[in-house]
C-alpha cells in the first residue's frame, strides 16, 4: 500500500499517511443512531484532560503511517491521566511499532477492524495495545460525529471520540500546536489520519490530539474532512480502588448509560464486576435530644389521602441483602403496565420498606419511590408514547426498569433533582425502545 510522506511546514518534520481508502471499515460494527431528541443535552464546557494536559507522544508518526495505534495510545494517556488526578503513562514505542507492523503487514496503515474489531490490537483478544493487557477497550460503538449533541455527550461520558479523517493539505501547511480550525476545508483522500477528539469548549469546539500535541477544531471543520468515528467503553476509565472515573461517576452508572446507547450489556457487566460497588452515603450524626414539648390539643380527623399513583409489592428479609421482587407500577399513562423483579437493584433491608400498601417504599429518604416516579413520568412523555406506538410489553418494561432504575437512584444520591434527571431518563428509555425494537 502506497505511503504518503508530507511535511508539517511550520514544524519542519515529516508526517506519514496512507490513502484514506485503506482506513475504511471492512466489517459491520455495532453503531448508535439515536432518534431525534433522544441525546441528553450536555453542559459545556466538557473537560477530558483537566487544567493541565498530559504529555502526548509523536509515536513515530514522522516515519511510519502508525496514526491508528498512536490514536489508541493517546486515548490511553487520557484515561490514565484522570484530569490530572492519575498518572502520566509513557508508551513503549518499539513495542507499538512492532505490533503495528505485524497487524499492517509492514507499513501499510490500519483500519478500524485492526484496532477494535475481533482480535484487534486494542482489545483483550489482541493482547492489548503494545502487548500490554491493561491497555484495552471492552466495547465500542460507531457514531456519527456530525451529530453534534451526540459527539458532545460521548466525549463527556467516555472522554474521547476516535476519528478517521482526510487531512487537508492547507492544514499541513500552517498547523502548529494551539492553532484553531473552525471552518470547513477541502480534504485530501491521500492523507488518511486517525486522531482522538477530547474536551469541548464553551463554544462547542473540540481538542484534536495529533503529532504529540493539540489544536482546536470546530464542528464545521470536522464535518468537512470525511469523518468516520467510534467511541469506546474501557475499564481504563475507572479507578481500580473505587470504581469511579475522573468525574466521580461509578462504573455501574456509566455502564447503564453505555447500554442505553446500544452497547453490549454482557461485556460491560463483566467490567462492572471488576470494581467495588457504590459506597452507601454516610449516615448523618445523631441529633441532640429535643426538650419535651407540651401536649398538643387533639387534631381533627384528617381526610383520607388521595390514591397513590405508584403501587409497590415486594418482600425483604431481615439482616440480609435482597433484591426487589414483583414491582408493580400504576400511573397516569394507562393504568397497570406490568411487573418485574429487579435483581440488579440489591439493597440492604434496613434501608428499604416494601409492603402491599400503595406508595410505601423508602430508600434513603424515599429515593426508590422518587426514582420509580421519574421513570413513570418518562414513560408518559409524548415522545416515548409515540415511539412505543401501543401498550408496553412485559419484556420491554423489565428491560427499562432493570437498566435505568439503578442509574436514577445513583443520580438522586448524587443530589440531582427529578427535573434534572428526567431528560436523561427519557433519552435512555427511547434508546432502549429502539434497541428492543431492532433486536
Amino acid at each position: 500500500m502506497e505511503r504518503v510522506v508530507k511535511k508539517l511546514k511550520k514544524r519542519g518534520h515529516d508526517v506519514v499517511f496512507h490513502p484514506r481508502e485503506r482506513m475504511r471499515r471492512k466489517t459491520a460494527i455495532a453503531s448508535f443512531a439515536p432518534v431525534a431528541g433522544a441525546v441528553p443535552v450536555t453542559t459545556l464546557p466538557v473537560s477530558s484532560l483537566g487544567d493541565h494536559a498530559p504529555v502526548f507522544n509523536m509515536d513515530d508518526n514522522d516515519r511510519l503511517g502508525i496514526c491508528g495505534p498512536a490514536m489508541c495510545d493517546h486515548v490511553d494517556v487520557i484515561w490514565a491521566w484522570r484530569q490530572g488526578k492519575g498518572s502520566q503513562i509513557t508508551p513503549n514505542v518499539n513495542a507499538l511499532d512492532s505490533q503495528y507492523e505485524r497487524y499492517s503487514g509492514g507499513d501499510n496503515g490500519t483500519d478500524e477492524d485492526m484496532l477494535v474489531g475481533t482480535g484487534g490490537m486494542w482489545t483483550t483478544g489482541g493482547g492489548g495495545l503494545m502487548g500490554n493487557p491493561a491497555y484495552v477497550v471492552d466495547d465500542h460503538l460507531d457514531i456519527d460525529v456530525t451529530n453534534v449533541p451526540l459527539a458532545q455527550y460521548a466525549i463527556d461520558q467516555f472522554f474521547a471520540v476516535m476519528m478517521a479523517w482526510s487531512v487537508p493539505d492547507a492544514f499541513l501547511d500552517t498547523w502548529e500546536p494551539g492553532t484553531k480550525w473552525l471552518s470547513a476545508m477541502t480534504p485530501d483522500d491521500q492523507n488518511g489520519h486517525y486522531t482522538p477528539l477530547a474536551d469541548v469548549d464553551a463554544s462547542g469546539n473540540y481538542q484534536l490530539i495529533t503529532w504529540g500535541d493539540k489544536c482546536t477544531v470546530g464542528p464545521k471543520f470536522v464535518a468537512s474532512v470525511e469523518p468516520e468515528t467510534f467511541v469506546a467503553f474501557s475499564r481504563q476509565q475507572f479507578d481500580k480502588a473505587t470504581g469511579l472515573d475522573a468525574k466521580g461517576r461509578h462504573v455501574s452508572v456509566q455502564a447503564s448509560k453505555w447500554v442505553a446507547m446500544g452497547g453490549n450489556a454482557t461485556k460491560v457487566a463483566a467490567v462492572v464486576a471488576m470494581f467495588p460497588g457504590v459506597s452507601p452515603p454516610s449516615p448523618p450524626p445523631p441529633s441532640p435530644p429535643s426538650p419535651p414539648s407540651p401536649p398538643s390539643p387533639p387534631s381533627p380527623p384528617s381526610p383520607p389521602p388521595p390514591p397513590a399513583p405508584l403501587t409497590f409489592h415486594g418482600t425483604t428479609s431481615g439482616g440480609t441483602t435482597t433484591p426487589i421482587k414483583g414491582l408493580v407500577v400504576h400511573g397516569p399513562f394507562g393504568g397497570r403496565i406490568g411487573s418485574v423483579d429487579i435483581p440488579a437493584l440489591t439493597v440492604a433491608p434496613q434501608q428499604v420498606t416494601v409492603t402491599n400498601q400503595a406508595g410505601k417504599a423508602e430508600l434513603g429518604g424515599g429515593r426508590l419511590a422518587k426514582a420509580i416516579a421519574i421513570i413513570r413520568d418518562a414513560l408518559d412523555h409524548p415522545s416515548v408514547k409515540a415511539k412505543l406506538g401501543g401498550p408496553i410489553t412485559t419484556g420491554l418494561f423489565a428491560l427499562i426498569f432493570t437498566t435505568v432504575l439503578p442509574v436514577v437512584i445513583s443520580d438522586l444520591i448524587a443530589g440531582k433533582t427529578p427535573q434534572q434527571i428526567l431528560p436523561d431518563v427519557i433519552a435512555a428509555v427511547l434508546a432502549l425502545i429502539t434497541a428492543h425494537q431492532n433486536a
